[in-house]
């Protein structure tokens, strides 16, 4: 399934405040990476909003970096991304 462009600016905006949130506690991509169980690669492809970060990654991440999953929302409104609900496709 191709992502909307909402989606995109949505996962871009989340990957901006992972980026952001992590250079502030002072971790690496590579440290990060470590912690949650992948590549400096793919927490890179996170971060540019290139590749969608799961739920268990995400929380993962968060705790990480020391924020709640609520900051690594900040800015990111219900209409900009798709929601999708049971029976919805």
């Amino acid at each position: 399934m191709r992502r909307s462009q909402a989606d995109k600016d949505a996962d871009a905006a989340l990957g901006t405040n992972i980026c952001r949130f992590r250079e502030i506690s002072g971790i690496s991509q590579k440290e990060l990476g470590d912690a949650i169980g992948v590549t400096f690669q793919q927490v890179r492809k996170y971060e540019s909003g290139k590749d969608r970060i799961s739920s268990k990654k995400l929380v993962e991440t968060a705790r990480t970096i020391g924020c709640d999953l609520n900051s690594l929302y900040a800015g990111i409104g219900i209409d900009d991304a798709t929601l999708a609900f049971p029976g919805s496709q």
